[in-house]
């Protein structure tokens, strides 16, 4: 990686470079990354790509629909957490900056739902967090869900067979829509 950096966010995408991973934000030693480079692993090469228009590290990214999603994370040395929300066009090598997350924080679990994107978890001032929140990339707007039952920050998720699965913490915990209360 021509760029050192560590808590950065990756997902694929299909660009005219070709079909690559894209890993964006970060951070090095201390200061928080907007750089944003796309990895081809055919080819085994490394392409700069339009930054982020905001630098931060500890965000969540996922594809929906063609466009790469960049959510939350830390920005900056001081407490800074950010519920902000940049989504990225491979085809054209543009940011749009969207409506930003409710709750503003970092290490949070992300995963596409329906082709919504559900944001679980993660931390902020108030530590680990029990908040689920579903973003809906046709309407740019955000909606509160259920929240779980135990708090949890650096966790891994997966959607399969209609439920979003969270593992981390010693924690395994499921999200089933057909339960939602909200």
């Amino acid at each position: 990686m021509p760029l050192p950096r560590f808590h950065a966010a990756a997902a694929p995408a299909s660009t005219p470079f070709g079909n690559l991973i894209v890993v964006a934000g970060g951070e090095f030693e201390t200061s928080v990354l907007d750089a944003v480079q796309g990895y081809n692993p055919i080819t085994n090469g490394w392409f700069s790509l339009a930054p982020m228009p905001t630098a931060r590290g500890q965000l969540a990214m996922e594809a929906v629909n063609g466009r790469l999603y960049a959510v939350g994370g830390y920005a900056g040395i001081l407490p800074q957490w950010v519920g902000t929300v940049e989504a990225y066009d491979p085809q054209v090598g543009s940011w749009t900056t969207m409506v930003s997350m409710p709750t503003p924080r970092a290490h949070l679990t992300l995963a596409v739902f329906g082709g919504r994107l559900l944001a679980a978890g993660g931390e902020n001032v108030n530590r680990a967090l029990d908040v689920l929140e579903s973003y809906d990339p046709t309407l740019n707007a955000w909606s509160g869900k259920t929240p779980s039952t135990t708090a949890f920050t650096r966790a891994a998720g997966v959607v399969e067979s209609g439920r979003l699965y969270v593992f981390g913490n010693l924690l395994a915990l499921q999200y089933d829509p057909a339960n939602e209360i909200r």
